[in-house]
């Protein structure tokens, strides 16, 4: 039979009951957003399939694998007009690139300090595939600094009270003490 997990990079076309095929039954398949391939099973045998041209993750210029789903801001410090892509996507430049799965990089793509690229170029073609960016909630990390803003306001203004007290009161000392 088909192996479990297949139902996440791939849909088939049409309608098709896998339990009860014949040897030599061919099922076509599309992939999901975030892959690329054209997978074609054959059933077999006693009920085996086989999968020739299956979906994969793109790959990146550094031999990693692109995630199929990625996420990212337009304003990167605010984290604000936040977009889901899938795969290999176009941004505004002239060539794709995507978010990296971290796990996918051979050891060979980190850098001299040893960390693995987050974000790289693809090195596949993507076959004029065009998946629709769609909006997504913003990562709100102003909303999370917020409270942080907060607290460093709170501290500051109970330092600055202390000094003020501190030399307001070793100031009147003196002023009594020239009196």
């Amino acid at each position: 039979g088909f192996s479990t997990g297949w139902q996440e990079t791939m849909t088939m076309t049409g309608t098709h009951d896998l339990d009860r095929s014949y040897v030599g039954e061919t099922v076509r398949f599309t992939c999901s957003p975030g892959y690329w391939g054209r997978p074609v099973a054959l059933c077999h045998e006693g009920g085996q399939w086989e999968i020739t041209d299956p979906c994969m993750a793109f790959e990146t210029s550094s031999k990693c694998s692109c995630k199929a789903r990625w996420v990212h801001c337009g304003n990167q410090f605010l984290q604000t007009d936040c977009k889901e892509y899938y795969g290999c996507a176009y941004g505004n430049e002239a060539y794709t690139w995507c978010e990296v799965d971290p796990g996918s990089c051979p050891e060979e793509a980190r850098d001299p300090l040893g960390i693995r690229p987050a974000w790289d170029y693809c090195v596949n073609d993507n076959f004029d595939i065009d998946w629709h960016p769609k909006h997504v909630a913003d990562k709100g990390v102003l909303s999370e600094l917020t409270g942080l803003y907060i607290a460093a306001a709170f501290i500051l203004a109970a330092v600055f009270t202390f000094f003020l007290f501190r030399y307001s009161a070793i100031a009147l000392s003196m002023l009594f003490e020239l009196l």
